[in-house]
C-alpha cells in the first residue's frame, strides 16, 4: 500500500538513471539505494501508521469526553428534578402548617 502511494518504481528508475549510479561500484550503490529507499518508505508507512493510531485515540477520547458531559447533563436534570421536587415538598408542609 505505502510503496503505491509513494511511487517506488519511479523513484528507482530515476535514481538508476542518475550519472551517480554508472560507476563501477553500481550493484553496491544500487543495494544502498534500494536500502535507503526501503528505509524511507518504512519510515513513511510507519508515520502513517503513528498518525492513524493518534487519530483513532483522539476520536476515542472525544467519545469518552462526550459520553461523560451526556452523564453529567443527566445527573444535572436528575438534581434539578430532585430540587423542584423538594421545593413542592417544603410549600406543601408550609401549608400544612399554617393550617394548624
Amino acid at each position: 500500500m505505502c510503496v503505491r502511494i509513494f511511487g517506488l518504481p519511479s523513484i528507482l528508475t530515476l535514481a538508476f538513471k542518475s550519472d551517480i549510479l554508472r560507476s563501477s561500484k553500481r550493484s553496491d550503490m544500487r543495494s544502498t539505494l534500494e536500502s535507503f529507499i526501503r528505509s524511507i518508505l518504512g519510515s513513511f508507512c510507519l508515520s502513517r501508521s503513528i498518525m492513524r493510531s493518534t487519530r483513532e485515540s483522539f476520536n476515542l477520547s472525544r467519545s469518552v469526553i462526550r459520553s461523560i458531559l451526556e452523564s453529567f447533563n443527566r445527573l444535572w436534570s436528575q438534581i434539578r428534578s430532585i430540587r423542584e421536587s423538594f421545593k413542592r415538598s417544603l410549600s406543601l408542609m408550609r401549608s400544612i402548617l399554617a393550617s394548624f
